[in-house]
């Protein structure tokens, strides 16, 4: 079995071989190191380059962090549980509950569905004033054709 050296870190090639197998499979140095027994910096210098197969499986579904921070894990074993990085899992602690930002989501909706039925209302008012607005304006222009045809009948000739 050969040993590689690199700098003040030892690995065999078993090692690099199961290091690179994690993650290809998208794990975190951290976790490889955990499993391999190096530092995650020594990890990281020897799979650095190795392209991912799938990043998704290195970011955990958001429910399954809430839900191991619910039953009172720290975020340091959330994060080895889920195979992230404790940064990843305070970003969703600040974000809070993923139902309070669907909620929000939905009454947004309702105020602007609200909103566009409010204006929809306002316009359909303005149209029947502009109607009966319209309505009025002919009927005064009847009544001042009237009024001019008996007022200067006589002006008017049929032939």
């Amino acid at each position: 079995m050969e040993v590689r050296r690199k700098r003040k870190a030892i690995a065999t090639d078993e090692d690099i071989k199961k290091m690179i197998e994690l993650r290809k499979k998208g794990r975190t140095y951290e976790f490889i190191g955990k499993k391999v027994g190096l530092h995650y910096t020594t990890v990281q210098k020897y799979v650095k380059d190795v392209s991912l197969e799938n990043r998704e499986v290195g970011k955990p579904k958001y429910g399954l962090v809430v839900k191991l921070l619910g039953e009172g894990k720290t975020i340091g074993e959330a994060a080895d549980i889920a195979n992230t990085s404790k940064d990843y899992i305070r970003k969703i602690n600040r974000t809070k509950d993923v139902e309070k930002i669907k909620r929000g989501k939905e009454e947004m909706k309702k105020e602007k569905t609200d909103r566009q039925k409010q204006i929809e209302e306002i316009n359909k008012e303005i149209k029947r004033q502009k109607e009966s607005k319209e309505e009025e304006w002919q009927e005064h222009l009847k009544r001042e054709k009237e009024y001019y045809k008996e007022t200067y009948s006589y002006v008017v000739v049929n032939k």
